[in-house]
Parts: structure tokens; C-alpha cells; sequence
């Protein structure tokens, strides 16, 4: 299973890792195929391979905002991880936070 952080964990996500060109970050309002999600997750499967130390927040709601919802799963984090071959300890799922918990995120990102 992939690790789901709630937004009251956002902290102790950001406690856990110092500021690492390890720790990438995606944010999409919906984690859905329009926004990218799938080439992402994709690709993510290949940055572990070639990173294994790296590790990976993601944050985004699993609403569809446009498209269509999976077949066979019930939304399309759940369809990737179905799809795609990742080390399930090194992604972190956070739904949509509030803009203040987004920075603690950015602090602790390469891409902050």
C-alpha cells in the first residue's frame, strides 16, 4: 500500500526529512490524468530505480475534474498504483492542504 499522509500529518512529514535534493514534490489540485498525473507516476517508477533514496510527496485531491474516472479502480491514484511498479515507502499521498501546510511541504522538497 502507498502511504496516505493526512493534512494534520503534514508536520511530521516536514519533521522527518531536512531539506533534500531526495525529497521531490508534485501538487495537482486533482490527481488525474488531464493534470499529468499518470506521466508522473510513470516516471516515478524510474526515478526510484535510479534513486533509492529519493522519496516522493504528492499532493492532490483524488477527485476528477475533467476526464472521466478509472475503470477498475476508484480513482486514479488508486488505478497508478495498480498500474505502476513503485516502492510503496517512498511515496506520500497528501490530499488537498491548506496553503500554510503547503509551505511546510515546499520547505522540505528539491523544488521549494
Amino acid at each position: 500500500m502507498l502511504h496516505h499522509t493526512f493534512p494534520g500529518q503534514v508536520r511530521e512529514v516536514a519533521k522527518s526529512w531536512p531539506h533534500s535534493p531526495d525529497v521531490q514534490l508534485i501538487h495537482l489540485r486533482n490527481l488525474e490524468p488531464y493534470r499529468g498525473f499518470h506521466i508522473f507516476m510513470r516516471a516515478l517508477a524510474k526515478i526510484q530505480k535510479q534513486h533509492p533514496t529519493c522519496h516522493a510527496i504528492i499532493v492532490g485531491g483524488d477527485e476528477v475534474s475533467y476526464g472521466k474516472p478509472p475503470k477498475g479502480a476508484k480513482n486514479w491514484r488508486e488505478k497508478m498504483r495498480q498500474e505502476v511498479p513503485l516502492d510503496p515507502n517512498r511515496p506520500h499521498f497528501i490530499s488537498r492542504i491548506p496553503r500554510a501546510a503547503y509551505r511546510k511541504v515546499l520547505q522540505v522538497s528539491a523544488m521549494s
